[in-house]
């Protein structure tokens, strides 16, 4: 699976699953690989700088099993200074 995030300007991930739990800050855009099982659930939060950004910010979070989205849950995206995106592969 590959998530792949973006954000206009500075953001912050949260990501894990099965017990686990990882964040990273990025500029404009930060993808992670990694392998999952089939039965294994997943989420995803991105979201951009409260602080430094405007109400023009975009932030978008997108889940890819095989190079494909894996449904339409996971690819969001949100619109705002406070703009938070969620997926998962529930």
């Amino acid at each position: 699976m590959t998530i792949e995030v973006t954000a206009s300007g500075s953001g912050q991930v949260s990501y894990g699953g099965s017990g686990s739990h990882n964040t990273a800050k990025f500029e404009d855009s930060w993808s992670h690989t990694e392998e999952i099982g089939k039965s294994d659930y997943y989420t995803v939060s991105v979201s951009g700088d409260i602080f430094s950004s405007d109400d023009s910010q975009v932030v978008s979070c997108k889940l890819l099993i095989d190079g494909k989205v894996k449904k339409v849950k996971s690819e969001k995206s949100a619109t705002g200074k406070y703009g938070h995106a969620f997926c998962s592969t529930f």
